[in-house]
């Protein structure tokens, strides 16, 4: 099997959160493949703040699909492609959700923050070992990804009035809204055009709703063992669960180490 490039979801597939940390079973497979010049790539829902806080271990990407598809970056962390929200629809959601009393995390470029804080950011944010958001207040800049908090689970109905955006659900009470034109698969076709490479040629690990698309569009998608069975269905293979060196594993059925 020629796989050229390999793309990784961080939560629950590179990095978990029930030991804090990323296995080192995980850690000297990606230094092997990139002793043998396959590409290694993020594709998150994180902002390149949390991946480089998250990954200080691992060897250098080749590039970063960071806010589910909506920014991308270089192996230097230039944008490529960026895919903000529709300035009328993002101000109408900050709207929305304030008069609703439900919080979000509103991610710019180069910006993380909240209108208020709350004891659902703060405990959501660290469970997943997340950088805490300031509070702070909208200037008008382009927005790239809301983090909407509801335990309540308006937020489907709520969004109904946005048609240019989409939701996906990645915790109980945590929802990512990023524009209908986003995606990881979107951010990946990006990149194959880039290093002139087939979608057939690419290998895809992930564990939550927003790496579905990804896990059917790559050549091989790997669903984690701790992935949930919607998740796995979509895989060519489920490996093990990923404190259970399930990428390692995986990448040795493959014949890649």
């Amino acid at each position: 099997m020629m796989i050229k490039a390999i793309f990784f979801d961080i939560d629950g597939t590179l990095f978990s959160h029930t030991t804090k940390r990323i296995p080192e079973s995980t850690k000297m497979a990606l230094w092997l493949l990139r002793e043998k010049g396959i590409r290694l790539l993020t594709a998150t829902g994180r902002h390149i703040m949390d991946i480089k806080n998250l990954t200080a271990d691992l060897p250098p990407f080749d590039g970063y699909i960071t806010l589910t598809g909506q920014i991308c970056l270089d192996e230097n962390e230039k944008t490529v492609y960026d895919a903000p929200i529709r300035d009328t629809e993002a101000r109408g959601i900050i709207d929305t959700f304030t008069r609703e009393g439900l919080p979000l995390i509103i991610i710019e470029r180069d910006r993380k923050y909240t209108l208020f804080m709350n004891e659902t950011i703060r405990h959501t944010e660290q469970d997943v070992t997340a950088l805490m958001p300031e509070v702070g207040r909208y200037t008008g800049e382009k927005i790239f990804q809301f983090i909407a908090f509801d335990p309540e689970n308006k937020i489907e109905t709520l969004m109904k009035q946005f048609p240019s955006c989409k939701t996906s659900r990645w915790n109980p009470f945590a929802v990512d809204i990023i524009s209908q034109t986003g995606g990881k698969v979107s951010g990946i076709q990006h990149f194959l055009e880039r290093f002139q490479i087939g979608a057939q040629e690419i290998m895809a690990f992930g564990d939550g709703e927003n790496d579905m698309d990804m896990l059917r569009f790559a050549g091989v998608g790997v669903a984690m063992g701790n992935a949930a069975p919607i998740v796995r269905q979509q895989a060519d293979y489920v490996t093990a669960d990923i404190d259970d060196d399930g990428i390692y594993k995986a990448l040795r059925h493959y014949g890649l180490l």
